[in-house]
């Protein structure tokens, strides 16, 4: 199954599909700002995987969907940003004015 950023999941799990997205993986570590975030991640980790069990335990069968995007907004709100649900259901959150911690708990 090919997923968004060209995909395909295979005996050895999802893999780039071609050789310009390799090089794209392969390159990330070397981003600006890619070590600050990976040592976010796995210093928040456990916070991280709290937030996505809660998430995961709002029922949400298709087309029904409504309270986890409320969750959704809330966990936003509580960060600062602007938020909305569109007529579509999806949430939208609008990055804060500059200097704002996004990430605080």
């Amino acid at each position: 199954m090919r997923g968004a950023l060209g995909f395909s999941s295979g005996k050895q799990g999802a893999l780039p599909r071609s050789r310009t997205a390799c090089r794209r993986w392969r390159n990330w570590p070397s981003l600006p700002g890619f070590a600050i975030v990976f040592e976010w991640i796995s210093r928040e980790r456990q916070w991280i995987n709290e937030r996505h069990l809660e998430l995961c335990r709002i029922p949400a069968p298709t087309f029904l969907e409504q309270k986890r995007a409320e969750w959704m907004a809330g966990q936003f709100r509580q960060s600062g940003y602007d938020v909305h649900i569109d007529r579509a259901g999806n949430v939208v959150a609008l990055q804060p004015a500059e200097g704002t911690d996004r990430l605080s708990r």
